[in-house]
């Protein structure tokens, strides 16, 4: 599993997907699913400010999309599986 390192603000991808994913795009939740996928281990991951993701997303309004994706637990996204996420998440990508 390969794991990302932290930025200058303790923060990994996922946190930054939360912030800044107000609108949803099928390519942003595939983005989020596949980050997940390579390193879900992140999802409990706290920045130096002690938030994970998911308070990030809360807080700041995310789309409903991305708030249901970072909702999920490491045991939870690994049962899921990238393309039960990807169905789950970012419906309609698959097909195009």
């Amino acid at each position: 599993m390969r794991k990302y390192k932290k930025d200058e603000h303790g923060r990994l991808p996922h946190h930054w997907l939360a912030e800044k994913t107000q609108t949803h795009t099928l390519e942003l939740a595939s983005v989020g699913v596949w980050s997940i996928c390579l390193n879900d281990e992140a999802l409990t991951t706290r920045d130096n400010k002690g938030e994970t993701s998911i308070d990030i997303a809360r807080r700041s309004g995310a789309c409903a999309e991305i708030i249901g994706l970072l909702s999920n637990t490491p045991e939870e996204a690994r049962s899921l599986g990238c393309m039960g996420m990807n169905r789950l998440y970012a419906v309609g990508l698959l097909e195009e």
